[in-house]
């Protein structure tokens, strides 16, 4: 019996004394510390990958969903189309006008037959000018607009080919590479001065377009007699036979006066301005109260004056400031 109590009690105080042994109780409190040190991290961890994973997955979707409407755009502009003229306009083969006069000439043909004012093209069809492909990348976007500022002499002419060989602005127009120049308007062959050239369509059509108003100043010289009673006709309107015209201002010139035209009365120097592009109108209108225009030189168009260093037949590019200022006119 004392045997086995002995034995009994040894094996318990034994036990006893492993469990209050303070080694032991810091070794395991410390594996325990770690342990769940380790699985705190690994959830953190866990979260952390769970988060970026819904963030990746919230932005891919948002990338798809962003390229599929622009997709869906593009395919919707493209089966929709855009009209010929506005097309082939931006891509800089003239101005909106000179394409439907080229329409309706019959010069532009699609897919080889000829061409209607008012049709609507993708940009994939087939299309030719006077039986020339066109180059469907000629504009680049990332270029700025650019405008020329060119002094016209007299005894040249602004179309691009002239049966009677005369020579053309276009002549000495410097060189653009894919894209061609797109004159703002016109001048007869006997006037000289302003004439701007842009690379932009849209913006030529919206500078010759009558709704924008863009004005127009002319030096002129006149002869015949001018009295008070035809200056006021010219400024409160004169009827052509395209409809009524009037100057916004007519101003005397007397400082361009020479000693030929003062010993000549009916000889007069004017400035005058006016809103509107019509063939000839300048001297249509003073050919309407009696009066002939000798000469003619254009000074001014809209916020762009001709350069007193530029030599006629010579050209610049215009400033920033200068293309900022036609953009603001067409704002207003």
């Amino acid at each position: 019996m004392s045997r086995n109590s002995s034995s009994r009690g040894n094996n318990f105080s034994g036990f006893a004394r492993r469990k209050k042994s303070p080694t032991n109780n810091r070794k395991n409190n410390t594996n325990i510390a770690v342990s769940n040190q380790n699985k705190t991290r690994r959830r953190a961890e866990d979260s952390i990958k769970i988060r970026r994973g819904e963030e990746n997955a919230i932005i891919l979707k948002w990338n798809d969903y962003n390229r599929n409407i622009n997709t869906n755009q593009h395919i919707k502009q493209v089966e929709e189309g855009v009209r010929l003229h506005k097309f082939l306009a931006d891509l800089g083969y003239g101005s909106r006008r000179e394409i439907e006069a080229k329409i309706l000439a019959g010069r532009i043909k699609i897919a080889g037959r000829v061409a209607t004012i008012g049709e609507k093209v993708t940009g994939r069809e087939k299309i030719t000018i006077d039986s020339k492909p066109i180059f469907r990348h000629r504009q680049n976007t990332n270029n700025a607009t650019k405008v020329l500022i060119y002094h016209k002499p007299v005894g040249v002419i602004c179309s691009r080919n002239d049966p009677e060989n005369r020579p053309t602005v276009f002549d000495n127009l410097p060189k653009l590479r894919g894209r061609r120049w797109i004159a703002i308007g016109r001048l007869d062959f006997n006037t000289s001065g302003l004439l701007l050239f842009t690379d932009n369509g849209e913006l030529a059509n919206d500078l010759m377009h009558p709704k924008n108003e863009i004005e127009r100043q002319y030096w002129v010289r006149v002869q015949g007699k001018i009295t008070a009673n035809a200056l006021e006709k010219l400024l409160s309107g004169v009827e052509l036979e395209d409809g009524v015209a009037r100057f916004e201002q007519i101003v005397s010139l007397k400082n361009l006066q020479t000693e030929d035209d003062e010993e000549d009365v009916q000889n007069r120097y004017f400035s005058v301005s006016l809103r509107e592009g019509k063939k000839r109108e300048v001297r249509r209108l003073w050919e309407a109260v009696g009066c002939q225009v000798s000469r003619l030189k254009r000074i001014k168009f809209a916020n762009i004056e001709l350069p007193r260093a530029l030599s006629p037949g010579k050209s610049r590019l215009a400033t920033a400031q200068e293309i900022s200022g036609l953009y603001k006119l067409l704002k207003s």
